[in-house]
């Protein structure tokens, strides 16, 4: 054999390896890319999945501290508006005319202990010595340090309180169910 011939020969078993080599490393290569793609295509599905997850959960806690909040502010909203409610009607029990409070004082009179001293707002001194003038029951003393309309009854051993802010608030602690119930029935 001429050195031709085994040239030829080695180049062409060289070609022949060479592109074994080629087709084994493209085979390879796209096995791999293939695989490669599957787990991009498993990694995007668990990160869907995972990030799913991770908003469901997120919801669940997420939804619920806001609608507790909005609860929250709700009441708070609610309080407000039964103490401004409360307050505007201690103010308008100043505004009672003379003639209403003398009937709320004869009515409690009726009421109250039939002995002691009477305490009253200087400004019903007057109208308490008229209603209490049949009677020797009371001591009446004017010198008193609150300025709301009523008056309190003290013994020995009691002491009771007619004020009106007293009474209004007793009466709203009593009634307080049915005031929240009027003001806000509809919500």
């Amino acid at each position: 054999m001429s050195l031709e011939a085994i040239l030829s020969n080695v180049e062409k078993t060289g070609n022949e390896k060479s592109e074994s080599i080629q087709n084994a490393t493209k085979a390879e290569i796209e096995q791999k890319l293939s695989e490669t793609k599957k787990n991009v295509k498993e990694i995007e599905k668990e990160g869907k999945e995972a990030s799913s997850k991770i908003v469901e959960q997120m919801e669940r806690q997420q939804i619920p501290a806001a609608e507790l909040e909005v609860r929250r502010r709700r009441l708070d909203i609610q309080r407000q508006i039964l103490e401004e409610t409360h307050q505007t009607v201690l103010e308008n029990l100043n505004d009672i005319d003379g003639d209403t409070i003398r009937k709320i004082y004869a009515k409690l009179l009726m009421k109250a202990p039939q002995e002691g001293v009477l305490r009253c707002r200087e400004t019903d001194s007057k109208m308490m010595n008229e209603l209490t003038s049949d009677s020797e029951c009371w001591l009446i003393d004017t010198k008193q340090t609150f300025d709301g309309p009523g008056f309190i009854v003290e013994g020995d051993d009691f002491r009771v309180d007619y004020r009106f802010e007293t009474l209004v608030g007793d009466m709203w602690q009593d009634n307080l169910s049915e005031v929240n119930g009027v003001l806000f029935e509809n919500e």
